[in-house]
């Protein structure tokens, strides 16, 4: 549910694409060597929260569903970054990839990021 899958042998470079059905909450880990992931999913009205806490030596794609709830801009850790359709802003560690199928595309350095679309 929180979408964590490997994409590179050991964990060099994985993904996050949630797929949270009903659920409101998601709280999930994956031990790798690289270290811990940790992900943080919560969807609230108008909001769709997800939290990463990203191992060092890794490299991380974060999809967000925008089509979905009807969403057209993303925050990450405060600061905006997406809105429609395209890059909004700056934030060094993050890359905007683009928007496909309804979600959008970031790669993210290791770290702890906070994205929160609306």
């Amino acid at each position: 549910m929180a979408g964590i899958r490997q994409t590179s042998p050991a964990f060099a470079t994985y993904s996050v694409k949630p797929q949270p059905g009903s659920l409101t909450k998601i709280k999930a880990a994956s031990r790798t060597p690289k270290g811990l992931v940790n992900v943080e999913i919560q969807r609230e009205r108008g909001r769709f929260l997800l939290k990463l806490a990203s191992p060092q030596q890794t490299t991380a794609t974060v999809h967000l569903p925008l089509k979905e709830y009807g969403h057209r801009a993303v925050r990450v850790n405060g600061l905006p970054l997406w809105l429609n359709g395209k890059s909004n802003g700056e934030i060094p560690g993050i890359t905007p990839d683009g928007e496909a199928d309804g979600w959008t595309r970031f790669t993210v350095a290791p770290g702890t990021w906070n994205f929160e679309s609306r």
